[in-house]
């Protein structure tokens, strides 16, 4: 059996990189076939050290694989992963990148480590982008053949069958997501603040994080939630707001979709593709415009059934399934490629 090494995030870690890395590791479709070996690269209680083990750890098993699977984000992930690459006894390797703001990330750094980045990518015998908004960017960034770069969207665990909604009052709008500043956190809690005289919505935050400094009487903020009250949460929410800049594909989107939940997205990176240029989703480019749909979603109560259903709908393009049979073709085009040819 062919071995492949993974290096990124370790998979019981918070993050979409993280949960990617679980699904890859417990995918039976994947691991039938080939062995795979996880190299953490990263936690969230000890990044680190969890970075020096890593570096001793991927000198060791890349020796015995056949294929290296470096899990790639931007900034400080970056670098980690193009060090480790060195350590890989020159090891054919694949870059599966996550990131939707890797672009402006690598515009921002000096010549000489824009060379090294770019000779990173290029020297990959594939690179894996999570939307085809990421891939042709990447792509004309830096020239790479069509033939080496692919969309493959991530994978999640759907519902087959769209849950009637536990409408009830209030209108419930919701944040999913770390609350950190580039996620505009900020931003969805100053819309909050405009709407705190009006006692028929309420809105919650769900992520890790805290925001001691916004206190507010219509904000509820619910931490990390999983399992059964993650499930309770997205059964009783109405509408998902996503305003990030930098949206490569969402998997807090996509599952909030296959709950039935309305979606407002920023008209950004890869958002307009998973909405489908607001055929699944209503799309906005500034503040005003996100108050303006909350209010008539509120009031047409047929609309925001329209947009719940039509995100269910879309959902279903973003199966497990699909994730591992195309990951799954993509090792065996490297490890197999007669084979694959046929």
């Amino acid at each position: 059996m062919k071995q492949i090494l993974l290096i990124g995030p370790a998979p019981w870690a918070t993050g979409g990189i993280a949960s990617v890395n679980r699904d890859i590791l417990r995918s039976p479709v994947i691991n039938e076939k080939y062995d795979i070996t996880m190299v953490e690269t990263w936690n969230h209680k000890n990044w680190l050290k969890a970075f020096v083990f890593s570096l001793f750890k991927v000198h060791r098993h890349s020796k015995s694989a056949d294929l290296v699977h470096i899990a790639l984000s931007a900034g400080g992930g970056c670098y980690r992963k193009m060090l480790l690459q060195k350590l890989i006894h020159r090891k054919p390797y694949i870059l599966h990148l996550h990131s939707g703001r890797f672009i402006s990330f690598y515009r921002s750094q000096p010549a000489f480590f824009r060379r090294w980045i770019a000779r990173f990518l290029n020297e990959a015998k594939r690179i894996i982008c999570v939307s085809h908004t990421v891939a042709e960017s990447v792509q004309k960034e830096f020239s790479i053949s069509a033939d080496n770069i692919l969309c493959i969207y991530n994978g999640v665990h759907l519902s087959e069958k769209n849950a009637p909604k536990q409408t009830a009052s209030p209108f419930n709008v919701l944040f999913m997501g770390s609350l950190i500043a580039n996620r505009c956190i900020d931003e969805y809690l100053t819309l909050a603040d405009s709407f705190q005289n009006d006692t028929g919505i309420r809105f919650w935050v769900a992520g890790d994080g805290t925001r001691n400094d916004w206190d507010m009487h219509n904000v509820t903020y619910a931490g990390t939630v999983q399992g059964a009250e993650k499930q309770s949460l997205l059964q009783q929410t109405d509408l998902l707001i996503d305003a990030f800049y930098y949206e490569s594909f969402g998997l807090a989107l996509v599952e909030c979709m296959n709950a039935g939940i309305a979606i407002i997205g920023r008209r950004a990176c890869a958002i307009p593709e998973i909405l489908s240029d607001g055929e699944y989703g209503i799309l906005f480019d500034n503040y005003s415009e996100i108050r303006d749909s909350i209010c008539l979603l509120r009031e047409d109560a047929a609309m925001l059934e329209t947009y719940q259903r039509k995100a269910f709908e879309r959902s279903l393009n973003f199966s497990m399934s699909s994730f591992e049979k195309s990951l799954s073709l993509v090792y065996d085009s490297l490890l197999y490629p007669s084979a694959s040819q046929k």
